[in-house]
């Protein structure tokens, strides 16, 4: 594989050492391969971060400085809002990153519910970076109440098909 100088770990101590110190970033940590202790050369970094409300496009603004002081952003894909789960968030490539380096990145508002994207069984053990509200808070589903859920939705879709099918 080719060397690029842009390595995981160069992304993620710069964001790291310019977001700690901003007052309205709460929290900043990793999930996925991280998470399940699975990184490799093909990993991107999944990065969650928490800041307080009305901040959200002031935290964007920070990302891309951090990013294009690093390289040349290569490609951006911000999904339109609201999301699809109800938080704001961007994806990101560098000129001088591998492409498998992709930062998909998501904001979080402090006041909004943001526990599923601390659930272990989902997102696995998250990496915390820094934590100065003490939101990083690891959630296990509850297994018998999850079935639950799932038995009840297969009963209503067995009810709805024969009316809907047509």
């Amino acid at each position: 594989m080719t060397d690029y100088p842009i390595t995981r770990t160069k992304l993620l101590t710069a964001l790291v050492d310019a977001l700690e110190p901003l007052g309205y970033v709460q929290a900043f940590w990793e999930s996925g391969a991280i998470a399940f202790d699975r990184v490799d050369e093909w990993s991107d970094a999944d990065i969650q971060m928490v800041v307080e409300d009305e901040r959200v496009e002031d935290a964007f603004e920070a990302i891309e400085d951090i990013l294009n002081a690093l390289s040349e952003i290569d490609l951006k894909f911000r999904l339109p809002e609201p999301t699809w789960h109800g938080h704001s968030q961007c994806f990101y490539t560098l000129k001088d990153a591998s492409p498998f380096l992709m930062l998909d990145l998501v904001i979080l508002k402090a006041s909004a519910d943001f526990t599923e994207f601390l659930t272990a069984q989902v997102h696995g053990q998250p990496h915390v970076f820094f934590d100065k509200a003490g939101v990083v808070n690891v959630k296990l589903v509850d297994i018998d109440d999850h079935f639950g859920k799932i038995k009840n939705r297969l009963e209503q879709i067995k009810q709805v098909f024969p009316i809907s099918r047509s």
